[in-house]
């Protein structure tokens, strides 16, 4: 490995330690009492918080290591060390995905403390969307990590920026992290998934320079914006006082989504 590509792997590693390790360190910190009853019963929502950090933990790394092992630069796949470089670069990417995920509303003591469910799927959706917009990068030949970086960075600011977007023409983070509404917060992660998983396509493929990269990413990504307006029309007609008060539409309009992003993405085809 060349020095910069032993730089990104350790600055990947500190990234990833310090953001995983600490949540990870947050979760298993939490005041028993907030995990069980005297008499040992598991407290309704005790140990979520955890469970979604393990699942969400697991899911990059699969998710990941299939790509990587069979849409990766033909270099990069018979070659472990590279694999691991990528596999480290992602769980960075996910790890300040959780730090955007903040400025969305997001807290730490949502998950663990606070047992909020609705936040625990927010989270996983979350960070499977920033998993999708990474693994998308790591698609087709190139000539060395940094064109990876730069392919999972414009995908991560159009997933940022209509996760943006959205928040301010929607209620939805109050609703999920204040009123705990579960079927705003599979709906609202079902779109953040489908979004990142289209930017995700709209960069992967053949490197062949950065004015094509931003050029397939706008005119591939268009889409997404759709999902934005659809779930701020779906909020208006849908709208409800009572908590979980549209669960089975909400959860349907979820699948909705995330169905209408992989058809979107097979109607494109295998990236070139």
């Amino acid at each position: 490995m060349s020095e910069p590509e032993v730089f990104a792997l350790i600055a990947s590693l500190v990234v990833g330690f310090i953001g995983w390790g600490w949540l990870a360190t947050r979760g298993a910190m939490v005041d028993r009492r907030l995990w069980s009853t005297p008499d040992g019963r598991m407290r309704p929502g005790g140990g979520f918080g955890c469970l979604a950090t393990i699942f969400a933990w697991f899911s990059i790394g699969a998710v990941l290591f299939y790509v990587l092992l069979n849409f990766a630069a033909s270099d990069v796949k018979p070659d472990a060390k590279y694999v691991v470089l990528y596999l480290l670069m992602g769980y960075a990417f996910a790890a300040v995905n959780t730090i955007a995920l903040r400025l969305y509303g997001w807290k730490v003591p949502d998950m663990f403390e606070r047992r909020n469910r609705a936040a625990h799927t927010l989270f996983y959706t979350a960070t499977l969307a920033s998993v999708c917009a990474y693994a998308g990068a790591n698609i087709g030949d190139g000539p060395g990590f940094y064109v990876v970086i730069y392919c999972a960075a414009l995908a991560h600011l159009g997933l940022y920026t209509l996760v943006v977007v959205h928040a301010a023409l929607n209620r939805t983070v109050y609703r999920i992290l204040v009123d705990r509404d579960r079927g705003i917060a599979f709906r609202a992660g079902c779109m953040f998934v489908a979004i990142g998983a289209i930017l995700g396509r709209a960069v992967a493929g053949n490197w062949t320079g950065f004015d094509a990269a931003t050029g397939d990413f706008f005119r591939l990504g268009w889409p997404a914006v759709l999902f934005v307006i659809a779930d701020t029309v779906v909020a208006r007609v849908a709208l409800s006082r009572e908590i979980d008060g549209n669960l089975w539409v909400d959860r349907f309009t979820g699948v909705v989504y995330l169905l209408a992003a992989v058809g979107y993405i097979f109607m494109l085809g295998a990236p070139v």
